[in-house]
């Protein structure tokens, strides 16, 4: 894992292991049993493909094989739905298409460069 990174509200919470995440999820799910968390995610089936390693799934919909729409972790009360389905737009358009004013970096990264939890 390179990083995950949720935004709740106006703070930001992130890390770069899974553990890490495992302990942001179960923090959430402590203080938040009974409301059903909605995350969304921009390119759910990208993810999904890493994610179904590390959690167990239910309600999985997807259009075809390995192109999620959405799904449910099994042990937290957590939905996860795609922004790309959803908008059929680039990550990085949507800020133009909803006004946002933050922007995502495009041509950025040197991508020759491994990334990960470690570096």
């Amino acid at each position: 894992m390179y990083i995950w990174m949720f935004g709740i509200n106006d703070k930001v919470y992130y890390g770069r292991t899974y553990k890490e995440l495992y302990n942001f999820l179960n923090r959430i799910e402590f203080y938040t049993t009974y409301e059903k968390k909605i995350v969304y995610v921009h390119n759910l089936a990208f993810e999904f493909n890493w994610l179904r390693n590390i959690f167990k799934f239910k309600n999985v919909m997807a259009r075809k094989s390995r192109k999620v729409m959405k799904c449910e972790i099994e042990e937290y009360n957590i939905e996860f739905r795609c922004t790309l389905f959803m908008t059929n737009s680039k990550l990085e358009k949507i800020p133009d298409l909803y006004k946002f004013e933050v922007k995502k970096l495009v041509g950025q990264l040197d991508y020759s460069l491994p990334r990960h939890s470690r570096n």
